[in-house]
């Protein structure tokens, strides 16, 4: 099952910088047996599928408070197809999780048109390349390189464009890929991320158009946010 940790799971924890219109909400949570079972009676396999299904109901559970305290009659978040959140009608959210925490993040359509959040445990030297590889152009290859710490960059990078596309997919309607978005500037100090588009998803959303990400490094997990009011 998924434990709840005392420690980070008041309101007052609000990692994501985030306009006042949103609501937010982070948990630390951990590993504990289910009733007693003995977790080493599962594969590894069945271990993280079990893991993943208590993540997943947290994060919607979360996501109720958040929409009921925004005075929603509907606390229910569906699933898509492609397994991205449903919100209810005239509101719009996020939800994000590693195995260390749970973040949810919900508004009023009417306030804020999209919210993209992200939390990753900062990148090891062993896969940072892997990860490079994925995510990064030339160009921000570069910019990493000029960086004091090449590791908390290439996380917020990957965490940026994880949280752009969070908040744009659901107001476009169209799927985007890393490449296909890229970071102009990092300000590594003031947590703040500048990106583009490199193609256009639509009429409005076109190639070229930037967009501000903000970011909290706390207890070597980045926190990751991106609206669009």
């Amino acid at each position: 099952m998924i434990a709840r940790s005392d420690t980070a799971a008041g309101t007052s924890f609000e990692p994501f910088r985030l306009t006042s219109a949103a609501l937010q909400r982070v948990v630390r949570i951990d590993t504990a047996p289910d009733n007693g079972v003995r977790t080493s009676t599962f594969s590894s396999r069945e271990q993280a599928m079990q893991r993943r299904r208590g993540e997943f109901a947290l994060g919607r559970e979360i996501a109720a408070q958040l929409l009921a305290e925004l005075g929603s009659a509907e606390t229910a978040v569906g699933v898509a197809e492609d397994r991205s959140p449903l919100w209810p009608a005239g509101f719009i959210g996020s939800i994000t999780h590693t195995t260390t925490w749970c973040g949810v993040a919900v508004a009023l359509r009417d306030e804020v048109r999209g919210i993209g959040i992200d939390i990753e445990r900062m990148v090891s030297e062993k896969d940072s390349a892997a990860v490079s590889a994925v995510c990064l152009n030339a160009a921000e290859r570069r910019l990493i390189a000029s960086c004091a710490d090449p590791l908390r960059a290439i996380t917020i990078c990957f965490a940026a464009k994880e949280s752009l596309f969070k908040c744009l997919n659901p107001v476009t309607g169209t799927w985007f890929d890393f490449l296909e978005a890229e970071v102009t500037g990092l300000d590594m100090e003031g947590g703040n991320v500048a990106l583009q588009l490199l193609r256009s998803l639509n009429a409005e959303f076109r190639e070229g158009s930037v967009y501000a990400a903000r970011c909290n490094v706390i207890d070597k997990h980045v926190f990751l946010s991106v609206e669009l009011m």
